[in-house]
């Protein structure tokens, strides 16, 4: 199985932040760390790599990046590595007109037996239309000649993506997981979505703008795979690469305070999507919202939305969030019917007008239909009259499986896939049945 379509030779398909599908777990079920890794070799490979990389991935073995990251019909997947097949691999992704793949091999010492089997590779790259060149003991490999001459270029000049030092100092704190390291530029990221990623839930454009200003580079580390008897589970760490403190969703995430998600236990059998935030203090929410929406130049339309949205709630919509204490905030898409779930203190009355929520806590809260509000203890049910009603009938369901939910920040659940932002981090986990 490969993950990248054979379009133009080599065209990828998918994996993100975040996001970040079932296409990368099942690379990084493959780079499963078995050993201790050498994080110098994959420091001697990044150095070949030009800043200008939209993702770049780390292999232990050579044969398994060919196998993993290239369709069989790919001009790639003709390679016979040889000697070769074992050793560390490192394959990068950079965008000349159409997304462009470059192999990164260490031969080795050129003598002997190896001296041969590099002229052998070599030799087989030129039949097949590919391009070479090799540096310090290292064969580079791709069809463009472009790309290999910035790569001289940039060695030559002692420039590399190593450059940029969020990807070094991750590179140095990671080090003992390196060959199952996943690097993705996250302004690129438009390049490698799969076209019905979430589509679901989100406007494909609305997902490439959040991904685009989540942060600006993504790192991924498989964490750990638990083996049940239905199938498996894989947990990854996501590293989000800040440099921006401002105008990254990223860094304001990280500002908000961890807490329990109290509805996770309650989720109905038929529910499709869950997305929480944790509030616990709106006063604070809503200070450090403005800050990520003033270094991205959006303040001023959030206060004129503010103001708007006054006229219909009849109250300042911060101040209504804050006198009837809305502590977690949540989306949830119940067969097929999107609703929106609020936590409150219930001394209080519980009032609503529609598109306060999406105002509040951003367009990702935003439905079609707020028309209908119940409550159920300490929780508001809004949504439409039938999707309301539908899910105020349902029972809870058992805990869904590989949900997070202890001390966390955020969650996005989709399709068994779930994000959860938790105090150590952002983690990725999925179950896999067999």
């Amino acid at each position: 199985m490969s993950i990248f379509a054979p379009v133009n030779k080599a065209k990828p398909i998918v994996f993100v932040a975040i996001a970040i599908l079932s296409v990368v777990i099942i690379v990084c079920f493959f780079l499963l760390p078995r050993k201790t890794s050498d994080v110098e070799y994959y420091e001697k490979m990044l150095r070949f790599v030009p800043s200008d990389a939209c993702a770049v991935i780390c292999f232990d073995k050579a044969q398994e990046a060919q196998e993993l990251v290239f369709e069989p019909l790919s001009v790639y997947s003709y390679l016979d590595l040889g000697r070769f097949r074992n050793k560390k691999m490192l394959v990068s992704f950079h965008y000349y007109a159409s997304i462009t793949p470059m192999l990164v091999i260490q031969v080795g010492k050129q003598s002997g037996r190896n001296a041969d089997s590099t002229l052998e590779l070599i030799n087989q790259a030129k039949e097949i239309g590919l391009n070479t060149e090799i540096i310090d003991n290292t064969l580079l490999i791709s069809e463009s000649v472009t790309l290999l001459s910035a790569a001289e270029r940039h060695v030559n000049l002692n420039a590399s993506i190593l450059d940029l030092t969020l990807v070094q100092n991750l590179i140095e704190d990671k080090k003992e997981r390196a060959n199952s390291l996943i690097l993705l530029r996250n302004d690129a990221i438009a390049y490698f979505l799969e076209r019905d990623f979430l589509s679901s839930y989100f406007d494909r454009k609305q997902i490439s703008r959040f991904l685009s200003s989540f942060c600006e580079w993504t790192a991924l580390t498989l964490k750990d795979v638990e083996y049940l008897s239905g199938g498996e589970t894989l947990s990854f760490e996501i590293h989000p690469l800040i440099s921006d403190e401002f105008s990254q969703f990223a860094a304001f995430e990280n500002s908000l305070p961890c807490g329990d998600c109290s509805y996770a236990g309650k989720l109905p059998r038929g529910t499709s999507f869950f997305m929480w935030q944790m509030l616990d203090s709106p006063q604070y929410y809503f200070s450090q919202r403005k800050i990520l929406l003033d270094g991205r130049g959006q303040l001023h339309n959030y206060n004129l939305a503010l103001i708007k949205q006054k006229e219909v709630l009849k109250e300042s919509p911060e101040l209504w969030a804050q006198r009837i204490g809305i502590k977690e905030v949540a989306k949830i898409v119940y067969k097929g019917e999107e609703l929106l779930l609020l936590r409150w203190n219930k001394q209080e009355e519980f009032t609503y007008a529609p598109k306060t929520a999406s105002v509040l806590f951003g367009a990702g809260f935003a439905l079609k239909d707020e028309t209908c509000v119940q409550t159920r203890g300490e929780w508001a049910i809004i949504g439409s009259e039938s999707a309301v009603r539908a899910f105020s009938r349902a029972s809870a369901s058992k805990r869904v499986r590989h949900f997070q939910d202890k001390n966390v920040r955020a969650v996005l659940w989709a399709d068994d896939h779930c994000f959860s932002w938790t105090k150590s981090g952002l983690l990725y986990e999925v179950y896999k049945p067999y």
